[in-house]
């Protein structure tokens, strides 16, 4: 491997971790909230569940391409996989939603 990519591979997984990061604390504010009493809905639930799954997946990869340990390519997948779908899940919710409240 050359120096570029390795080096575009590092800033990819701190992202990645980051986001990760961010998502984990979102979710724990969210359940912080909801304990006092406070009414989320499930569908941010949901997006921030997608995005840790996502960050999850692509640290998988990125691990995978630096490493070159080859189970971590279908672990990686389909953990992005179940993200992508989970955000979806949230997203529709969301727009439920907006669409019942903006057609009232």
């Amino acid at each position: 491997m050359n120096i570029p990519i390795i080096t575009l591979e590092a800033v990819s997984l701190t992202i990645s971790i980051f986001l990760a990061y961010l998502a984990l604390r979102m979710l724990n504010m969210l359940q912080a909230l909801t304990l006092r009493g406070g009414k989320i809905s499930k569908s941010w639930t949901y997006i921030l569940t997608g995005y840790l799954s996502i960050s999850v997946g692509l640290t998988a990869l990125i691990l995978q391409n630096l490493l070159a340990l080859s189970f971590l390519h279908i672990t990686g997948t389909t953990t992005m996989t179940l993200g992508g779908a989970f955000i979806t899940i949230g997203i529709y919710h969301e727009y439920r939603i907006w669409k019942n409240t903006l057609s009232k």
